[in-house]
């Protein structure tokens, strides 16, 4: 399959691709990989970045290497001979410990809807952020067009209740802002004339 985008890090990638109704995407990390696809109407369009790590990895490393150097200072202030076992023990793990957090530490770019239902997660790789964020324009885009000639096409032999209830979903799933919002129910409004205005205030009275 060619992907229209990829993303790779050590021990993860991503692919992702435009399907006629959403998005495809692949996740590989280590051993684990998964696979699904995202419907337009599943897909927000927050934008918005965030780092994490298993930070239970990291606090007990940095504590160990601090009871390395009180280990240490204690043999060296009573003259004793260095028993340098036991440090290394201490020191293997916690670097091991910092490791694994290095390891699964991740900044990561979201796109979300306002409930984070659905968040599409993408790698923040500072050498392709030109690139991520014209792949995220473009879904955003593709989105907003199936979206509007799924939902917002005008039909006058569909009931005018019907395309309201469209109108109303692509204004709070972002698709439409207001004035574009404003504009569609004009056209809505002038294309059941002249009873749409007993219509509309049927429909909202319900």
């Amino acid at each position: 399959m060619d992907w229209d985008f990829t993303q790779q890090k050590i021990l993860e990638k991503k692919w992702f691709k435009f399907t006629p109704t959403g998005l495809r995407i692949k996740n590989r990390k280590l051993l684990e990989t998964n696979e699904y696809e995202l419907r337009y109407e599943d897909i927000g369009t927050i934008k918005v970045e965030s780092s994490e790590g298993k930070s239970y990895l990291l606090t007990p490393g940095i504590f160990l290497i601090l009871v390395s150097i009180f280990i240490l200072y204690l043999d060296i202030s009573r003259g004793s001979n260095y028993d340098y076992i036991s440090d290394l023990f201490y020191l293997t793990i916690s670097i091991a410990g910092i490791a694994a957090y290095l390891i699964t530490f991740n900044k990561k770019v979201v796109l979300a809807n306002s409930g984070n239902i659905n968040p599409i997660y993408f790698l923040k790789i500072k050498s392709d952020k030109i690139a991520l964020n014209d792949f995220i324009a473009k879904i955003v885009a593709k989105r907003k067009s199936y979206l509007l000639e799924k939902y917002g096409t005008l039909n006058e032999k569909l009931s005018y209740e019907h395309q309201f209830i469209n109108l109303k979903l692509l204004l709070n799933n972002n698709t439409l802002d207001r004035s574009e919002y404003d504009e569609k129910l004009m056209e809505l409004e002038e294309l059941f004339q002249p009873t749409s205005v007993l219509r509309r205030f049927s429909f909202c009275s319900n």
